[in-house]
């Protein structure tokens, strides 16, 4: 299901609404939202300059209270989403907080929040990340959504221009981890790799939706998954 602006509905209960943005030629990121209390909604990875219309078909489903930069990058959509949302708190991971502040002086460490927002949306940090990184948890009806900022990704093309540079850091094609962020922002590679491994073991999602490319629901995700983190 999806709204007239273009959000998909991913669980009506628990409001999981995701939308894609254009963030330059060919470039897209996703913004996702979820209730953690009634009346309430939590946006992660906000989009950028978010049109009245896509901000007006939320208000069915609560109101933003907390806005989450997942790292140091998605960023920008911060100040007009407070701007819409003045009593929404905005938080980030500790390690990305003087890159959000740049642009949300008010910005929290996402830790205040002891990883949990309600019963069934957690925020989840990765250890020794450059500028910080954090995913979001929902128990949906259908089984657990990951939503998981930039540690992977689903491209099917890359933005125009940057395919050679992007093949070079390690972002390829297809359900895949970010090369790039293993490589160069993972500043303690083995508790990275400890870290996902150990999620995985915990169980697989019934969805995954990378702040870039397209979301992936396929019977041996958890399989896939274990074996991506495997390789590092």
């Amino acid at each position: 299901m999806q709204t007239p602006s273009g959000w998909q509905i991913l669980d009506e209960e628990r409001a999981l609404l995701v939308r894609t943005y254009s963030i330059g030629p060919g470039n897209t990121s996703n913004c996702t939202v979820a209730r953690i209390r009634p009346g309430e909604l939590v946006v992660i990875s906000p989009a950028t300059n978010p049109d009245d219309a896509a901000l007006r078909e939320l208000e069915p489903f609560g109101r933003v209270t907390a806005i989450v930069a997942p790292n140091g990058f998605h960023r920008s959509g911060t100040p007009a989403w407070a701007k819409a949302f003045p009593d929404a708190q905005v938080l980030a991971p500790a390690r990305a907080l003087p890159r959000v502040r740049a642009v949300a002086p008010a910005a929290l460490d996402v830790a205040t929040t002891a990883g949990t927002l309600s019963d069934g949306v957690a925020l989840l940090t990765l250890p020794g990340m450059r500028y910080g990184e954090t995913w979001m948890v929902v128990q949906a009806a259908a089984g657990p959504v990951w939503c998981v900022s930039d540690t992977l990704t689903n491209l099917s093309a890359h933005p125009f221009g940057m395919g050679w540079i992007m093949r070079l850091l390690g972002i390829g094609l297809g359900l895949g981890l970010n090369g790039a962020q293993a490589r160069f922002m993972a500043l303690d590679k083995p508790a990275y790799a400890q870290w996902l491994r150990e999620r995985i073991a915990q169980g697989s999602p019934a969805l995954l939706v990378p702040a870039h490319g397209a979301l992936v629901r396929r019977p041996d995700l958890g399989d896939r998954l274990e074996e991506l983190f495997a390789r590092l």
